[in-house]
Order: C-alpha cells, then structure tokens, then sequence
C-alpha cells in the first residue's frame, strides 16, 4: 500500500498534531462549561412567561418551545383532551422562573401532545433552589393528564424540567395550564400537597434494643503488615531500576521512532475524547448506576475483610444474610483496586482508586481494539481510525459509557478490555507460537479470574477456533491452544472450582429485555454512531472476499454471537450446558458484538484506503509518487474528521449518563444520608437492615445504590432482596410488602431473618407500621426518612425457644451459649446456607441442614441444657490445594513471561 512509505509519514503527521491541539482547545473552551449538563444537546428560545413570571432561561431539545399550540400549530391534544393554554417543549427542557416569595404554589397538568402519535416516554421534573422537589411517574404517550400542585413558597428559584428516557422520539411534553398562584385552588385539597400524612401521630422512641456489637474488622495489623510488604516491593523495584538504568534509558529513546508515525496522534485523539467524556465523573461521590455501588463495596470487602487477613476470598455477612462474596463474582479487579490503594501506602482513599479503575477501563479500550485488529492483519492507519470511534460504541451489558454508567457493570467492562487481549492473544499464536503460548496461558487465566460470564463466552470462542484448526489439519496450532488454556485453567483453579462446585447456590440469573436490535444499529441507538455502524456491516461484508482465512473466523464468530443473542441458539432445558449457555444468551452478548462491528469498521476502513491507494496510483502521473502520497494524507485526514465527527456527536448525547451520586444531592437523598448517619452512630455494628425496595418512588437512578450505601455509608448489614444472581438465598418479596402484608405478617418474617431495623420514605408503608406498636417502634425520622425498630425479640441470629447467655459474631465465625428449653429443639438460624459451614455443639461436629428458603437448620437434642454451638466456615482441602496451584503457576508464568 502506497501509503504505507515512509515520507509520508510527517506530512501525516504533522497535520494531525496540528488538529489534535485544537480538538483539545475546542473541547476546552466550547465544551467545559456544560460537561456535567442533561444527557442532550439544548436549543435557546425565547422568553417564556406564565402568570406575570418572565422566565430567566429556557432551553428546549428539539425546535423550538410553542406556547398555546404545538409544533404544527394545532391547539394542544393530550390523549383527545384539547387544552387552551400550554407550553409544550420537546424533552429535553428546561424553564427557569425567579419566584422571590412572589407565588406560594405552582399548578399544571402534564402530559405528552397527541402531535406524538401516542409515542414518547417523558418524566417531568420541578426544581425548587436546585433541590429536586417534584418527578412524575414515567409519562407515556398517548396517556391523559396528570395533576400537580406544588409548594414553592420558600423557592426563589423554579426549573420546569422534563427528561426523555432515551429515544428522544416523539417526546413533545406539555405543561397544561400552568399557573403561580398565592391560594390553593378549590378543587385541590391540602392532601394533593407531597407533605406526608398523619406523620403527627408518630411518636419518637430513641431507646436503643442492645448495645453496640463486636468490631472485628478490618483487620488493623494486616493493614499494617501491607505497608511494610509495599516498602520492601518497592525497594526491590528501586534496585532493578538503579541496576538495569543504561538498558532501560536506551529502551524509552527508541519509543522516538513512534513520533512520526500517525497512528499515534489518531490513538491521542481518541484518548482525548476519552479524557473529556470523563470530566464530571471526577466529582466526589460513586459513580451512578445500578450496580455501581455493589461493585464498590465489593473492593471495600476485599481490603478490609479478606486481604487485610491475606485472603482473597470468604464468608461476607453484608449481602443477605452472608454469601461467599465472590463465589459468582471474579475477584481480579478487585485485587487490583485494593492493591492499588495498598501501593500507596493507603493514602490514596479506595474509592478513587476504585474510579481510577473505573477510567481504565473506558480509556484503555480504544488501544485494547487497535492492538486486536493489529493481530487480524488490519493495517496501523485504518485500526488507528477505527480505535477513534470506540469511546462511542455502548452496549447495555458493561462495554462504554451506557455499560458502565446505566447498570454500572464495573467487572463485566474489566472483562470486556480482557477479553480484547485474550482474542488477540488467541491469533497472535498462528504466527508467533512459541513464548506467546505463555503469554496466551497468563492472559486466558486472569480473564477467567476477572468476569465469569466473558470467560465463558471466551471458551466460545475457544471452541471455535479449535474446531477451525481441527478441520484445517494445523496440528501444531492446535497444540499450542491447548497449552495456553491449561495454563489458563491452572492460574484461575482457586476460582473456578468453588463456581464448579457449588454452582447449586447461584441464584436465579436476572436478563434484559429485547431489542429491536438491527433498526436501533441502523439508527445509531445502539453500538456506535449511525455511520459508523453502516460502515461496519459494509466491513462485515467485505470481510467474505478477503483471502486471510483467520481473519474470516470473526465473521462467524459474530454470526453465531447474534444468533445466540437473538434466537437464544441453545435451547437446553437442564443440566450444566444449561446453566452455562443461559449466562451467555441475548443482551449478555452485545459488548461481543460490539467488539466485532469496531473489528468490522477497521476492515471497512483499510479497503476504503486501499481503493483509493490503488486508484490515485494510477491516475495521478504529475510528480508521482509524492502527490499520490500527499492526496491519499487528505484522503485520511477527512476519514478522521468523519469519525472524529460521528463519534462526537454520539459522545455528546452519551455524556448525560456521567454523573456520580452527589449529582443528586436534593433533600430526600439528605434525609437518607443522615438516616445512615443514625444507624451507624446508634445501633450495633452486626444488625441486619431491611428497606423499602421499591425504587420507582425515587425516580432517579442515584437511589438505586441504596442497598450498598446502607452497608458503605452506616457500615450495616442488609437484606437485600433486590440482589439475588449471586445467591439462592434470598426472599424478594420482603422488601416490597411494607404497605401491603399485616404487620404480624411483617414481624414473622423480619424476626425469621434476623431483621432489627426497618427503613422507609414511603407514607403507606410508615402507616401500616403504626398500627402495631408492640411489634414496630419508630426510632428515627426526620421529616422524610424514618427507621423502625422490631421489639420483643433477641436478635441473635437463631431462634426458636432458646435462651441466649453469650453471643460473639466475626466474619466467617459465630459462637452462642445457649439454654434449650424444649427436647429434640430444631433450631433456625438466619444465616445463609453454605456447605462449607461446619457446627460444633459442645465441641462435637453435628450436621447442618438447610431450610426451603435456604437457611441453616440443626437440633438441639435434649431438653433444659447448656450448649455452646460454635459455626465456622472451613476452607475444603480441594481449596487449598488448587489455591497453592493457582498461586504458583502465575507467578512462574509470569516470571517465565518477563524473562523471555
């Protein structure tokens, strides 16, 4: 390819250091200001006025906002209801009033205009001071009206916000006779105000059920013990260093030959738009997302319970009940959180290094595809372009901004970036062989350590690629593959045998919906930007007319990946197969396939220069080679600005998901703060915390780490019911029958669970609550939240007819004496079932049972004794032995790796 020689290079080169500068200078200056802004792109209109108010700003989504009519100039139409007076603003908008104690209320009826078609899904949103005080249900079109009447008498400032909920399609919300008024209208009655009811009669009870419980971790001399290992790694890090200077100073001056190379500024502008999109997530507070915080408790559990004690894994008593914690969940990532917080000497804070991670993942990606397109024979200046679109490319299930940042797939994107590594490392053995099967081997086990859904799409893959060199008679190749992925087995045995072993206790896999998956890659919804996904499947195309037989394995590999997702391929109904496919099929392959359409956009990209390669080498006769040099440098140039372009505009769309939680500081986020706040300075460290678990009452998606923030923030267990992929223990339906089940209902299965504390926002369920206060006592309540208190009851973690005289709780250790008081007692206790726990009744090992809803059960034979039960959850032998293997077989691997 013509454009591959050399004096091509620092024309190229030059002209993209040039355009990098004023990406950085236009994202700077044009884009700072609005980096933590709504998830779209506003449009300016004029003044907007209701009641004599003049609004100070408005912005509106789509055209422009329209006053008493829509867009076509019809009257406003809600679900057939004609309405004289509106504003209807596309979402997303925002209308902004300066009260100043003028009006005490704000009327409206809000909907979407019939100018929809029945289409469009809105939530609407009032900010009073910047405090969110109002969200309506989702509204849909199509749907009638709804009424609002809001308080705003203490508010000087007023934002009428309204939110699309993704498709930005149809969404033409309208306020319906808007009104500021100083009187409450009399069809309106004080009810209809968003202040709670009867909360009066409640009474405030601060007495505490029993005093604080044992602290037993972290473990403060592992900690300590850390910060002496760290100094001496580093010791032996700075004596290589100071050994090994002359080679390593002449191996960094030869990285300068790199400079002239386009590639490079292609793959510097790429982490540019990286560094930009990430801006806000710098604030303080977790990321947002479903998951987000689950997985940041998960690194808080890995430094302060297992590896301050020099484990990596164990019993964890802060998810419903105590599971393994990561039985289901890979612990890699996690490690490396937690040791990154180590090498600091623990100065810097966990959560930072957790977001660092986070960063990674997002920022590393774009390189990881470069380099796996590389290994597929795709050339540096197309793989380079195609690396420019990546940061993106979304797709649901933990790859870009909507992977991480909607579910908060933390692991699953980790795996993501592995998983690039591992399919490059896969090819790289065809040609290379040799010490690459190492490499191979190390990479294949650290994917299996880091997502347990990627690694078993990973082994689909494998088979694929084993059945290709089978049927093309490459033995040898073969035999390398195999190598490579008992080495990787043998790194990753500490992991993958407990999954194996006890697979019985995973609980039931939660999935996604469909998609109308091909349209929305069409209209760049999903994946990447609409031109980006169109030049891809053109890729995909191309791809059948190439001779590299490898590089076709992709193509089939994406057809399979898709007919998996799509047709769910595998229609096993038990057994292993079963279990294994079911973690793989639908939405759980889309980051895969996304990995190909990057693939897919590079081959498109490298056939596009070669056509033009090869044309301007024929055409172009004046001055040769150096003018069909200079206009294939355009030719790259103006691919870059399309993709620059494509992937800006998509990124601008994507960036409304970047928040952290601190984004959604509004008062009812502050009740439940200090809520936590209480439980930490006024119960026992080892209680058990029930909540409300519906979420739908928040209506925003920084709520709904509430489960982990009770654990992080009040350092609390919980009952979670919501969380249950990683456990078979679990009882959903607790938490969502505050308001529904009697309380005697109520109390049964709280005490059944070891449930002490109650934690509720919701009148109906503080209503239903009241009504028995020999059950439920309120201990806390400030205005929104408020915590209840089970009485009457010991909540020592068994039950049934025993009498407790001492009680000592540590993780992975629980100890009672206990007076039985009835013959043949069976006793419960609310601890989730596990193999690897063993009793001990007066130092006698007595067996374990489990019950339907999988707690531990045993007897007490005899009638009126003493007995000290003593519960302990023991390593196997088999755990042992394959942690010794794992741990030996990475560090010569890795040492092997280096050496070579």
């Amino acid at each position: 390819m013509i454009l591959n020689s050399k004096e091509n290079y620092p024309l190229l080169s030059k002209i993209l250091i040039i355009f990098s500068f004023i990406l950085i200078l236009h994202f700077w200056f044009f884009h700072g200001s609005s980096l933590g802004s709504d998830n779209k792109s506003f449009s300016k209109v004029r003044e907007i006025e209701i009641s004599g108010l003049k609004s100070t700003e408005a912005k509106v989504g789509f055209k422009e906002i329209k006053v008493n009519q829509n867009l076509l100039g019809l009257p406003i139409s809600v679900a057939g209801e004609r309405f004289e007076h509106g504003i209807l603003a596309h979402a997303p908008s925002k209308i902004v009033f300066l009260n100043q104690g003028r009006f005490k209320y704000f009327k409206a009826k809000i909907g979407i205009d019939d100018e929809g078609g029945g289409r469009g899904e809105v939530r609407f949103l009032i900010l009073l001071d910047g405090n969110l005080a109002f969200t309506s249900e989702v509204i849909r079109g199509g749907s009638p009206v709804s009424p609002l009447l809001l308080n705003i008498r203490k508010a000087n400032k007023v934002e009428l916000v309204v939110n699309e909920l993704g498709k930005y399609d149809y969404d033409f919300s309208v306020w319906c006779e808007p009104e500021f008024l100083n009187q409450i209208p009399k069809e309106w009655s004080t009810a209809s105000l968003s202040k709670p009811e009867s909360k009066s009669e409640l009474k405030l009870d601060e007495n505490k059920l029993w005093d604080t419980g044992n602290k037993t971790f972290p473990n403060q001399k592992g900690l300590f013990l850390w910060n002496i290992i760290v100094a001496i790694v580093y010791i032996i890090i700075l004596t290589f260093v100071i050994l090994k200077r002359r080679s390593i100073l002449s191996n960094i001056l030869k990285l300068k030959k790199y400079l002239v190379r386009p590639e490079v500024y292609i793959l510097l502008l790429s982490a540019i738009l990286s560094f930009w999109i990430f801006i806000p997530f710098w604030k303080q507070g977790l990321p947002v997302g479903w998951d987000a915080g689950q997985h940041y408790l998960r690194c808080w559990l890995m430094k302060n319970l297992f590896l301050s004690n020099f484990k990596l894994d164990g019993w964890s008593p802060y998810w419903y009940l105590g599971i393994q914690q990561f039985l289901f969940y890979s612990p890699f990532v996690y490690i490396l959180v937690s040791l990154l917080h180590f090498f600091t000497f623990q100065l810097l804070p966990l959560l930072i290094c957790y977001k660092i991670f986070y960063f990674l993942i997002y920022f590393v990606l774009p390189f990881a595809c470069y380099w796996l397109m590389r290994q597929f024979k795709v050339d540096p200046l197309p793989s380079s372009i195609a690396a420019l679109g990546v940061p993106s490319f979304s797709a649901i299930h933990g790859l870009g901004i909507e992977g991480l940042f909607i579910p908060g797939l933390f692991a699953q994107g980790f795996g993501i970036l592995i998983f690039c590594f591992a399919l490059g490392s896969l090819r790289k053995l065809k040609d290379y062989g040799g010490k690459n099967v190492l490499l191979m081997g190390l990479v294949i086990g650290i994917l299996f350590i880091s997502h347990i859904i990627t690694s078993l799409y990973f082994g689909f893959c494998l088979l694929i690629f084993i059945a290709f060199n089978i049927y093309s008679g490459d033995k040898k190749n073969l035999f390398r593959i195999f190598t490579a992925l008992v080495l990787g087995i043998l790194i990753s045995l500490f992991a993958l045998w407990p999954a194996f072993n006890f697979r019985d206790l995973r609980g039931p896999e939660i999935g996604w919906g469909d998609f109308n998956f091909i349209n929305d890659i069409l209209e760049g919804k999903y994946f990447g930007p609409s031109l980006l996904n169109i030049f891809s499947i053109l890729g995909f195309i191309i791809l059948f007319f190439l001779k590299e037989k490898e590089t076709k394995i992709i193509a089939f590999l994406a057809i399979l990946t898709y007919l998996v997702a799509s047709w769910k391929l595998v229609l096993l109904d038990s057994g292993i197969f079963s279990d294994i496919f079911r973690q793989v099929y639908k939405t759980h392959t889309f980051p895969y396939l996304a990995i190909y359409f990057i693939m897919f956009l590079g081959i498109f990209l490298q056939f596009f220069i070669n056509v033009f390669s090869y044309i301007f080498s024929i055409s172009i006769t004046l001055n040769g080679k150096k003018a069909t040099n200079q206009i294939l440098a355009i030719v790259i140039i103006c691919l870059v600005l399309v993709v620059t372009y494509n992937s800006f505009k998509r990124l601008s769309f994507l960036k409304g998901y970047v928040k952290v939680d601190s984004d959604f500081s509004n008062s009812k986020r502050k009740s439940i703060i200090e809520g936590f706040q209480w439980l930490e300075q006024n119960t026992p460290q080892n209680i058990v915390v029930a909540f409300d678990d519906r979420w739908e009452t928040f209506g925003e998606i920084g709520f709904n780490q509430f489960a982990s923030q009770i654990n992080l923030f009040a350092n609390r267990y919980t009952l979670q019911g919501n969380q249950i992929e990683a456990t078979c223990a679990n009882n959903t339906e607790v938490g969502k029958k505050f308001a529904e089940w009697p309380p005697q209902k109520l109390f049964e299965k709280l005490t059944r669970y070891n449930v002490s504390y109650l934690y509720t926002w919701n009148d109906d369920a503080m209503r239903n609550l009241s009504q028995h206060p020999e059950l439920f006592r309120l201990v806390y309540f400030n205005g929104i939240s408020s915590i209840w208190q089970l009485i009457n009851y010991d909540f020592y973690y068994i039950s049934n007819n025993v009498k407790i005289i001492k009680f000592f709780f540590s993780p992975e250790r629980i100890k009672w004496e206990v007076l039985n008081k009835e013959k043949n007692n069976r006793i419960i206790a609310a601890i989730a079932y596990h193999p690897k726990w063993k009793l001990y009744i007066n130092g006698i090992q007595t067996k374990i049972d489990k019950t339907d809803d999988h707690l531990i059960t045993f007897s007490l034979p005899e009638s009126e004794s003493l007995y000290a039960i003593d519960l302990r959850f023991e390593k196997t032998f088999f755990e042992i032995v394959f942690n010794i293997i794992s741990f030996v077989t990475f560090f010569v691997i890795l040492f092997l790796v280096i050496k070579l």
